[in-house]
Order: structure tokens, then sequence, then C-alpha cells
């Protein structure tokens, strides 16, 4: 007869189900398949990046950029890739002087460097503009008055009848040429979203002078509509001076896109560059020489 059990015996070794065999091969192939896409997408982006070299030429109002000039806009630059290389998709990045007036972009992506490049050398330099008071101005250049020019900001709307397309709807605005201030930089530039709707909401922190300035400038225009342009251009409409502004910050809220407005704060943050970057092309005999 079989003796009883003492419970001392050998281990019990339980093997795997048919089943828990299948599922624990299908989780292995499953996380390599993964590993090998990853691993294929790092491989391909790797091969599909390319450095890009541009030369770029400050332009000051003096005559030549003096030494403090160039370092300052490369120390500017140097900022800007900082905050805006991952929004723009880049990846290692530089930017060194040439003396006497030149810099060089070292500039690391997929596609092409140009839309980057328009972002990164932006002089950044902010204009309050006043926009004429009759709006009718502006539908035809016998109407135009001397001292004003036509400046157009660009709404994009979100067509009720395509789900995610933008309609792009030009609005023509009579500005004076000559600003009634002028800010080189801020001290603070946020961004943030509002309301239900996340509305932007962009907010402007002047420094000591420039606010002084502003509250100045706004109490004398009260009543008329100003513009704020960046470079020239305008980004956002003009918006009615109710009363003096003072406190040294002016908020813009729209229902503006939310990523190049989020870059434009950022670009603003970093500060102003002294003067103006103009690309420099290369000559005929260069390009002949790098064929």
């Amino acid at each position: 007869m079989p003796r009883p059990s003492t419970g001392r015996g050998a281990p019990i070794v339980s093997h795997p189900s048919p089943r828990s065999r299948f599922l624990l091969r299908s989780f292995a192939v499953t996380i390599g398949g993964v590993c090998a896409i990853a691993v294929a997408a790092a491989v391909w982006t790797w091969a599909t990046t390319v450095t890009h070299v541009v030369v770029y030429r400050l332009e000051t109002p003096e005559a030549a950029p003096s030494p403090d000039a160039l370092n300052r806009t490369v120390e500017i630059v140097s900022n800007r890739l900082k905050a805006l290389r991952t929004d723009l998709e880049l990846g290692r990045c530089a930017v060194r002087a040439l003396p006497p007036d030149r810099l060089e972009f070292s500039v690391r992506c997929r596609q092409s460097p140009d839309y980057a490049l328009a972002w990164l050398a932006m002089q950044g330099r902010a204009e309050f503009r006043l926009r004429h008071p009759d709006a009718q101005v502006v539908d035809g250049p016998e109407r135009l008055p001397d001292g004003y020019e036509v400046k157009v900001y660009t709404e994009r709307r979100h067509i009720l009848t395509r789900l995610n397309e933008l309609k792009a709807v030009p609005h023509h605005y009579a500005v004076l040429r000559e600003p009634v201030m002028a800010v080189d930089g801020f001290r603070h530039v946020g961004f943030d979203t509002v309301g239900a709707q996340r509305a932007v909401l962009l907010t402007f922190e002047f420094h000591q002078e420039d606010e002084r300035r502003f509250a100045a400038v706004t109490a004398l225009h009260a009543g008329r509509q100003m513009a704020m342009l960046i470079d020239g251009e305008m980004f956002f409409p003009p918006a009615p001076i109710r009363e003096a502004i003072a406190g040294g910050r002016v908020q813009i809220q729209g229902f503006f896109l939310k990523r190049p407005m989020r870059r434009l704060a950022r670009l603003l943050e970093c500060g102003s560059l002294p003067g103006r970057l103009v690309r420099v092309e290369p000559s005929p005999s260069q390009q002949k020489g790098n064929e």
C-alpha cells in the first residue's frame, strides 16, 4: 500500500498551459516588432536629417555693426534656438559670429530650414501705430492720406462645412507709416489660453522706461485705434484705446492660431536684435566650386 505523504516530497512543478505559452509568445513578438519599428524610425530620421549652414549679414543703423552688437545678436539667437528648437522640429543647432558683420547658422533638420530660419532671424522689434479714423480710406489708393500705408491682417477661420479646414480672410487697415512708439524688447511676454473656447491671451510687460512712454502715448490718443506691428507685420488687428494704459502691461486676446502665437511669445521673450539679419546667398563662383 502507498504510504501517506508527509509534506516533504519533491516540489510540484507547474507547466504553462498551451494558451499561456501562446500569449507569452505573442507578447514577445509584439514587443520585438515595436522595438524594431522604433529602431527603424530612428535610423530613418538620422539618415534623412541634413545639416544646413546659412550665413546672414547684420545690418544696423550705423555704418558697420560694432563687436558688441554682433555678440549681442549671437546671444539672442542662441536663446531663441533653446526656446524654439523643439517647437520648430530642429536637431542640433548652433550660431557663431563671423566678424565684422556676419553670422553663421548651423541647423540640422529633416525638411527645408527656411521656415525655421525665418523665425530665428526675425528682428523682433515692436511698433505701435495709429489707425486712420476713417475705415473707408483703404478702398482706393487715391483716398489714402499722406503719411499712411495699408497693412494686412490675415484672419484664419474654420469652415463649418469642412471639418478642420481653415480659410484665410485678409483685412486691410490704413495705419501711420511712422510709429507713435517703438519697443526694442519687453520685460516679459506671456502666452496663455482662456475661456471655454480656449482663446489665445498674450501679455506684454514693458520695461520701466517704456511703461511711462506707453502710458503717455495711450493717454494722448485715447479714443483712437492702435495696432502693434512686429517687424512691420500685423500679427493681430488694431484695438481701441479706451483710456490711458498704466501699469506697464498690455494684453491682446483673440482666436489666433495657437502655435504661431506661442512661438512669437517665446521669440519676443528673448529680446530684439540690434539690427536686421539679411541672408547672404553664395555667389555663382562659390556654387560652381561646391558642385
